[in-house]
């Protein structure tokens, strides 16, 4: 009769095991909490456009349950949805540049006959070896506070003033707004999920918990995820460091995800910029590093920062085609374009922009600083 054989490897802890699937779970339902009481749209979808994670909120605007979403093509299930937004999307998962605050005046499947204005916003994701893996979507209802704004401007006989006034208090509000659901993201659903990371990587390596493995890899890529959105929608090195280190980390950024040379030359500033002046410049400088990745074909562009005669000025130069002057009109009716010249009046400054086929584009923002000794 032979001997029966029985296995010496020790069992995986029970208890432990349990515990890693309790902090998994609470993971998941702080993921989901943030999902469900973020008051914006949020939804990622992969490299496929099919939907991966999508909250009640914007399901709601698309007029289908969350359920209907997941795993599913947008091009497939909201194809008029999809013809508005894909021209902005499938440019950021070819250039893995932002594109943020873009505006839509629509109607949607929750309230068929009615335009309300939404606020859209589009990151990429990636893998650890830089391949894209798809796109996350921030949408926001904007309507009742612009409406609001509006309103009061009417009761004030709509002043040049008072409306620059208001547009900036819009411009502050949006960015308050953004650095909270970026610190929440960042030490709340983040640091849950690094600690569970941490739980189930403590115990990976017993025999019996191989599988944990593929958990591990789903924590860090949600993690990756999370603190990708937390920084597109604030980058703290710009309250942390200043105007001039967040320009010169998204140029050596935009560097990394493109084809195109961008180069930042500096001077020392004398004095620290108030936050709201440092939110609007670091704003246009983004939205003109977009402008020029996306529409110019361009190989080269520089990024010039510099105080001279009581005026802050920026200049974004780029070696692309360029357009003509009767290309102008349309370029400048752009949200992009819009937004940037509300940021440059709200600041009193001067913002030109110059180009000519095959001759590049210059974008130019002088802002009166009388402090500027």
């Amino acid at each position: 009769m032979g001997k029966r054989l029985t296995s010496r490897e020790p069992a995986v802890d029970p208890t432990a095991l349990k515990r890693q699937i309790a902090d998994l779970q609470a993971a998941n339902a702080e993921l989901a909490e943030v999902y469900r009481t973020t008051p914006v749209g949020l939804c990622h979808m992969d490299i496929g456009l099919r939907y991966r994670y999508i909250n009640e909120w914007l399901a709601c605007i698309n007029g289908l349950p969350v359920d209907e979403h997941i795993g599913r093509d947008i091009r497939d299930i909201l194809p008029q949805v999809a013809e508005a937004v894909l021209p902005e999307i499938l440019p950021v998962l070819e250039t893995r540049e932002p594109i943020v605050n873009t505006t839509r005046h629509v109607e949607t499947a929750a309230q068929p006959g009615i335009k309300r204005l939404y606020q859209c916003s589009y990151f990429a994701t990636k893998s650890p070896d830089g391949t894209i893996t798809g796109v996350n979507c921030v949408v926001a209802d904007i309507t009742d506070v612009f409406a609001g704004y509006m309103r009061d401007i009417s009761k004030h006989e709509a002043t040049k003033d008072l409306r620059t006034r208001f547009v900036g208090q819009v411009f502050t509000a949006q960015e308050q707004e953004r650095r909270r659901i970026a610190v929440d993201l960042h030490d709340g659903v983040c640091q849950m999920l690094t600690a569970a990371k941490l739980r189930v990587e403590s115990i990976i390596s017993e025999p019996g918990a191989e599988d944990l493995s593929m958990v591990s890899e789903i924590l860090r890529k949600s993690i990756d995820d999370i603190r990708a959105i937390s920084h597109n929608l604030h980058p703290t090195i710009l309250d942390d460091l200043g105007i001039v280190a967040a320009i010169k980390k998204a140029c050596r950024e935009l560097n990394e995800a493109s084809s195109c040379q961008v180069d930042f030359e500096s001077e020392a500033l004398p004095n620290v910029l108030p936050r709201d002046m440092q939110n609007h410049l670091f704003r246009l400088v983004q939205e003109a590093l977009q402008n020029a990745v996306k529409h110019s074909h361009c190989d080269r562009i520089v990024v010039n920062l510099r105080c001279e005669d009581s005026v802050l000025e920026v200049r974004i130069r780029d070696d692309g085609v360029g357009f003509t002057p009767e290309d102008q009109s349309a370029v400048s009716s752009g949200s992009g374009i819009t937004n940037m010249r509300e940021r440059a009046r709200v600041l009193g400054a001067e913002l030109t922009i110059n180009s000519a086929p095959s001759g590049g584009t210059e974008v130019c923002l002088r802002v009166p600083w009388p402090e500027v000794a």
